[in-house]
């Protein structure tokens, strides 16, 4: 483990310290580059191989080896720069990383970040083991988060920020009324055609998707918790408990009832 990864470097970027032009140079990479962007202006972008990805708070931008590379306005971040000495890992793990995922916990990235930064600041022993393990972590939650919406291929690729705008509006505000109209306003779109956009870049209806949070958070409380099903409808965003049980069985399969009786946890 301790082998697994070279890191080049690691910490926290300000680009206007380092540069106050408007494009940085164009550069050919060495390594992977993870970029999380915190800090960014509007009209700010990342180009790898002449695809551009704006700025975004809160997304990884990830450079491959021999990749070109250059950026536009001014951004922080936080960044690791890192070689791969095992190339079955690198085939399976990492070839397959798209350049941009914005994932779905900021925090875990950012607490990941600043553990490799002071590792290898300290230097303390076993840290090169330490900060392999948890850019391992964060490889993992890299492909948890990249899969867990569709990898977009087709025309409608230049609209995935609009729909992750829309997903994650969606899995904040899911127990909320929420309308085709909601939906598509986040993502700065018309209804009719954020309906195909995002049908064809999530493989699922906004209304599925939206649903489809709202039975698992149903699921969760009702594998977790000892709450009655009326609050539990109301917690996951169904107008009854009546709806919910409708809901469910034709879902699932089985009621909430009969879910929580084959799904008891024993710790």
């Amino acid at each position: 483990m301790e082998n697994l990864f070279e890191i080049k470097s690691v910490g926290y970027y300000i680009s206007k310290v380092h540069h106050l032009d408007y494009y940085t140079k164009l550069r050919k990479t060495d390594m992977y580059e993870f970029d999380f962007f915190v800090k960014s202006n509007e009209d700010g972008a990342s180009f790898v191989n002449d695809i551009e990805y704006p700025f975004k708070n809160g997304n990884m931008i990830i450079a491959q080896p021999n990749s070109k590379r250059y950026s536009r306005s001014q951004f922080e971040c936080y960044f690791i720069h890192f070689k791969c000495n095992d190339k079955n890992f690198e085939n399976k793990y990492l070839k397959n990383l798209s350049n941009s995922i914005l994932p779905r916990n900021t925090n875990s990235y950012i607490n990941i970040f600043k553990a490799i930064t002071d590792a290898n600041i300290s230097k303390f022993n076993s840290y090169k083991l330490f900060s392999n393990a948890k850019l391992c972590e964060m490889i993992s939650m890299l492909h948890s988060d990249s899969t867990s919406k569709k990898k977009t291929t087709s025309k409608y690729s230049q609209y995935e920020f609009n729909i992750n705008d829309a997903v994650s509006f969606i899995e904040t505000d899911f127990k909320q009324h929420l309308t085709l109209k909601n939906m598509a306003e986040k993502a700065n779109l018309s209804p009719s055609y954020f309906h195909v956009v995002f049908k064809d870049i999530i493989g699922m209806s906004p209304y599925e998707y939206l649903l489809n949070t709202r039975i698992n958070h149903a699921k969760n409380l009702i594998m977790n918790s000892k709450m009655p099903f009326g609050e539990i409808a109301e917690e996951s965003g169904f107008s009854s408990q009546a709806y919910l049980n409708y809901v469910f069985k034709k879902e699932v399969g089985i009621t909430p009832n009969e879910y929580r009786k084959e799904n008891i946890i024993i710790l």
